[in-house]
């Protein structure tokens, strides 16, 4: 009997899973965005105007690594900087709680965004 549930549990979720699939294939053509589908790079010029936007702040050294992906209108930012040497631990938090709240309202398609610095890539 329990492999019955089993099976039934599995086709169940099988379902599940491929109406959501439709209901994105479905989102994906209405609004022309494959990003609906499956998540993708920021363009090219926006992720040059983030990485400008970054040289230009004085805490930062210079940008070890970028990653953004673009899922419909919002967009997602992970940030590895080398920041300049603050005042302590409390200082490196106050720059990049500043920075973080900087670069969102430049950039507000951005709803997460993970900073990590670093010293080295």
């Amino acid at each position: 009997m329990a492999g019955a549930n089993s099976v039934k549990t599995i086709l169940y979720a099988l379902w599940a899973n491929s109406a959501i699939a439709v209901a994105k294939l479905g989102a994906a053509v209405v609004t022309g965005s494959s990003a609906m589908v499956i998540g993708e790079s920021i363009n090219i010029q926006k992720r040059e105007r983030m990485r400008t936007f970054i040289a230009s702040r004085q805490e930062v050294v210079s940008i070890l690594d970028m990653i953004s992906m673009q899922f419909g209108k919002d967009a997602m930012v992970s940030l590895k900087p080398q920041l300049s040497p603050g005042d302590g631990d409390n200082g490196l938090v106050k720059d990049i709680n500043a920075f973080e709240s900087d670069f969102k309202h430049a950039f507000p398609e951005v709803v997460c965004l993970f900073v990590e610095p670093d010293i080295a890539d």
